[in-house]
């Protein structure tokens, strides 16, 4: 059976016993959708690989929580509905990483405030079920600025040190030194990093898109429609406040393509501006489309 190209470029598809960690961990969502859909790799080691690469750069501080446990029983059950014949959803499979201040049911939502450490929402954040209805596997909760208010993701809730500065700040993967932007730092940085191909940030002036353009990835904020009864994000119980009219929730992916995968994934009914973007012209954008792929961290 062939396989989409792990690692992007012409030539003979990788077979199953060929493809690697490092294949994988370069697959686009599409290819990744595609490859456990036709039984290429399980979404059981498709899910390893990515844990393994999220393990290897935990220096990066990208993640505030790792839904282990609940990532693998999600992998294992999309494993039993493909080998069982049934439906497989839309984003079967993909790993996603979601901005800790979405709400995640029986999973924290620190918003990366001490306030909030032990906060536990009773249901997903309706963006964040859609995805999951669709067969997306949460891997776990993304870094970012403390409440998601400010632009380098710079965080003490990680810990500090004897000085009281910041000891664990979220990391730009290809400079270490540097910041990843935010507030949404953490889901970009996963991306560029590779153990997630797709994510959800938030956006009030510009928490999606300033962390994409810093790490080379691609964020999309979508409109608020009136400001009023067209919000696009309406549910004030799902998502951390700070802005009623502005607050958006929108997806970072590799680049447009992989980042419209997981826009029309977390769509759905009661968004009346939800189809608007879809008749846009092709349109320009200032961001990475395509790199060398041993261009970031660990041969990115």
């Amino acid at each position: 059976m062939q396989t989409p190209n792990p690692s992007g470029r012409s030539g003979t598809p990788a077979t199953a016993l060929a493809v690697t960690s490092a294949q994988m961990q370069a697959w686009t969502a599409t290819e990744t959708v595609a490859a456990i859909r036709q039984g290429v790799v399980s979404a059981q080691s498709y899910l390893a690989a990515m844990l393994d690469r999220a393990q290897a750069l935990s220096d990066l501080n990208a993640m505030i929580t790792v839904d282990e446990v609940g990532a693998r029983a999600a992998a294992q059950r999309i494993d039993a509905d493909r080998l069982a014949g049934k439906p497989l959803g839309a984003l079967a499979g993909l790993v996603i990483v979601v901005k800790d201040n979405i709400h995640s049911q029986g999973l924290k939502t620190t918003g990366g405030t001490q306030a909030l450490a032990s906060f536990v929402p009773s249901r997903h954040a309706p963006s964040l079920q859609k995805l999951l209805d669709a067969g997306a596997v949460l891997l776990g909760k993304s870094n970012l600025h403390e409440t998601a208010f400010g632009i380098t993701s710079t965080n003490f809730f990680l810990g500090t040190d004897d000085d009281g500065a910041c000891s664990r700040p979220c990391r730009n993967p290809y400079d270490k030194s540097r910041i990843p932007g935010g507030s949404s730092g953490g889901t970009a940085v996963a991306i560029a990093a590779r153990f997630a191909p797709a994510g959800l940030g938030t956006d009030t002036g510009g928490s999606t898109r300033v962390p994409a353009s810093f790490c080379g990835v691609a964020g999309f904020r979508p409109s608020v429609g009136n400001g009023g009864a067209q919000r696009r994000y309406h549910d004030e119980n799902a998502v951390l406040p700070i802005s009623r009219t502005r607050d958006t929730v929108g997806p970072d992916g590799q680049n447009s393509g992989r980042s419209g995968t997981a826009r029309r994934g977390h769509h759905g009914h009661g968004y009346p501006q939800a189809q608007a973007a879809e008749r846009l012209a092709p349109g320009r954008s200032g961001v990475i489309l395509d790199r060398p792929r041993s261009s970031g961290p660990g041969g990115l």
